[in-house]
């Protein structure tokens, strides 16, 4: 008899955003001018970051907002062997009211949630994450994204990673929730009102998958933000772009089914 794999029930994890810490930088960083090389490299990061410790023996610590920097782990991390990570990608943006505001953020944190049970890695209750995102942006949202810029926006990445060190197969009882900021171009043209919508060079084309490079199956974790999905997709996507496509159309299957479309919605 074969069974089935179901995920397992997730209890309360202790994590709570009210607990959190908050240490301001004394050295603000410099915000790319929109359109900057900077910017188009999308790896400026905003001034502060929020990181939580997790032990399977302590649980969840206090979260701390604090001041940009690095992480630092043991070269035998899970992270680093077993691809125990997972994250989401959230932007910020500034209306023409000049508010901030995020897209359905409560559905990526519902998810993170998906991902991280997935590989094995804490529960994140998704409203405490959220608050967590939330006050990052009240942070550094102001300077970061100024009220006039309202074509701009920023990228929210929430990670999560197996920080254990030690090598077997093994559930991480060690893992480290952080989040961050990061300078963002917007690469939407309708945002842009200089752009000419009807010229041939701003269609966005999309290269169809081979049956060689299949990014998602039955069985699988194509549904769970994990990194392991995305490194093995690289390769097509650098091909993609050699031949001049923006995006690739991932298909499944002999019958070329339509699993996925990068960043883009596809309707056929």
């Amino acid at each position: 008899m074969i069974g089935r794999l179901q995920e397992p029930d997730v209890v309360p994890s202790g994590l709570s955003a009210q607990k959190m810490t908050d240490t301001r930088t004394q050295t603000p960083r410099a915000v790319p001018q929109p359109g900057s090389p900077e910017q188009q490299a999308c790896n400026v990061c905003s001034d502060h970051m929020i990181t939580v410790s997790w032990s399977e023996k302590a649980g969840w610590a206090a979260p701390e907002l604090k001041p940009l920097t690095n992480i630092s782990l043991s070269p035998a991390a899970s992270v680093l062997h077993y691809a125990t990570e997972c994250f989401e990608g959230l932007k910020l943006y500034r209306g023409q009211d000049q508010k901030l505001r995020l897209f359905r953020p409560l559905l990526n944190c519902q998810r993170m949630l998906r991902s991280a049970t997935r590989i094995s890695l804490p529960a994140i209750e998704p409203v405490e994450l959220l608050a967590l995102i939330e006050r990052l942006c009240a942070v550094d949202g102001p300077r970061w994204l100024p009220k006039d810029n309202t074509n701009g926006l920023l990228y929210v990445r929430p990670t999560l990673i197996g920080t254990e060190g030690g090598m077997g197969l093994k559930r991480p009882r060690e893992a480290l929730l952080y989040i961050i900021i990061v300078s963002y171009p917007n690469h939407n043209p309708i945002a842009q009102p200089t752009v000419d919508l009807t010229t041939q060079d701003k269609k966005f084309s999309l290269f169809a998958s081979h049956d060689q490079a299949v990014r998602a199956w039955p069985g699988g974790a194509g549904y769970a933000k994990i990194g392991a999905n995305y490194g093995p997709a690289l390769h097509v996507q650098e091909e993609a772009t050699r031949r001049g496509h923006d995006q690739v159309l991932w298909l499944f299957g002999p019958d070329s089914q339509v699993t996925e479309a990068g960043g883009a919605n596809f309707f056929a």
